[in-house]
């Protein structure tokens, strides 16, 4: 298996825990001290990744980089978390 391939399945991994909600894969595929560059804010931490959403760099089979914009709110509805319907004002 190719660097590349490998890569492409940690991201395919990461992307299922949104599905599953398999909190020890996310831990498995996200570095502890992942660094989150979005909406003009940069953070380290694993507490942070739920918000970025576009891109992410790898090294060693985890992802240690995220890029993107913030969409907690589909996330919390994509997780169950909130109700999937709209929110009236």
């Amino acid at each position: 298996m190719t660097e590349q391939e490998r890569n492409v399945e940690v991201v395919r991994r990461y992307l299922r825990t949104f599905v599953t909600k398999d909190l020890a894969e996310l831990r498995a595929v996200v570095d502890e001290d992942v660094r989150t560059h979005g909406s003009g804010v940069g953070v380290r931490g694993r507490h942070l990744v739920e918000q970025a959403v576009a891109s992410a760099g790898l090294a060693e089979g985890r992802i240690v980089r995220f890029w993107g914009e913030q969409d907690l709110y589909g996330l919390l509805r994509g997780l169950g978390m909130l109700p999937d319907e709209p929110i009236e004002f």
